[in-house]
């Protein structure tokens, strides 16, 4: 993998990945590495690799003729969206690992007010759902970026022609809004 735009690239003493950009840091995990030999799990020495802006995997010695299986430790995956077209265009997070996620939604079960909404949801550090704010018009409105600052507030950058109007959920905060 190429890390570009970064500030600081390390292993750590755990061994995972420590990508550092814009005051963040961000982690993937040491792999888990094995083989399947005989129904069981076969442990497979390895590690993160650093060359300049480049992360790999090191690998110790393996069965070249069976499957080698590499697994980065999953902290969470989740899905969130309805039966329209769904996506996320911006992804960030603050200093206690909530994760921010900024897009567009043409889902019904969202209540949206035209073609498409714009939409930022925020997830605590386990991946379940804080809150999400909906912001829209008659029109195909979406947000293409988001940030958060030290105190919390969230930033939100997008393409909004109807003039957009927040529904927010109760327990989100105030959110500021650029964008045409």
């Amino acid at each position: 993998m190429i890390f570009e735009s970064t500030d600081q690239l390390r292993i750590d003493k755990q061994g995972d990945l420590v990508i550092r950009t814009g005051g963040n840091e961000y982690r993937h995990k040491k792999p888990v590495i094995y083989q399947e030999v005989a129904g069981k799990r076969v442990p497979v020495a390895g590690s993160w690799s650093l060359h300049g802006n480049e992360g790999s995997f090191r690998l110790g010695a393996y069965d070249r003729g069976k499957d080698l299986v590499i697994d980065p430790a999953l902290i969470y995956s989740t899905y969130y969206g309805g039966s329209g077209l769904d996506y996320a265009y911006a992804v960030a997070v603050d200093s206690i690992g909530n994760t921010y996620v900024a897009g567009g939604t043409g889902s019904a079960v969202f209540g949206i007010m035209g073609t498409e909404d714009a939409f930022v949801t925020k997830l605590r550090p386990n991946g379940s759902r804080l809150f999400s704010v909906f912001l829209g018009g008659g029109g195909a409105d979406e947000a293409k970026g988001v940030a958060v600052d030290v105190q919390g507030n969230i930033l939100r950058h997008g393409k909004h022609p109807s003039s957009p109007v927040s529904r927010p959920s109760s327990e989100s905060r105030a959110m500021r809004c650029f964008g045409s």
